[in-house]
């Protein structure tokens, strides 16, 4: 996406008042209004690559933008702008990544963990809870 430029975003579902948008959200944020929730699953800044796929398959590939925490920090602004008082965001972090996500939000309230026990991760199978 080009700085400046203006992308159509519609919705992936839809119903009774509730919208979700499945989408960069560079491209979604600054068109939205006040809104209660956000709900994002960033880069995670690990440069992550699944070792669920053979090494020479063709979609085994890094994650678009996970090398650092950069579009995390670009977009922060914008989401808080967004939000109203007494908001709330929820954002996926990397356990590895906690500081460096700190020093982005500055005062956070709470740190919920999400403890998947033994089951590992998707996405690697040969580590434990997050740690791809």
């Amino acid at each position: 996406m080009a700085r400046g430029q203006r992308v159509v975003v519609r919705p992936y579902y839809e119903h009774d008042g509730i919208v979700i948008y499945n989408c960069d959200c560079r491209e979604i944020l600054p068109e939205l209004p006040k809104v209660d929730l956000v709900l994002t699953d960033p880069p995670y800044g690990v440069n992550y690559v699944t070792s669920w796929r053979l090494r020479n398959d063709k979609l085994r590939v890094p994650v678009v933008n996970d090398k650092d925490l950069s579009i995390v920090a670009e977009v922060w602004p914008v989401t808080m702008d967004r939000l109203w008082d007494d908001r709330h965001w929820y954002s996926f972090v990397s356990p590895r990544m906690i500081k460096e996500a700190a020093g982005i939000f500055g005062d956070i309230k709470h740190i919920l963990a999400w403890d998947k026990g033994d089951r590992g991760t998707v996405g690697d199978l040969k580590c434990g809870f997050g740690e791809a």
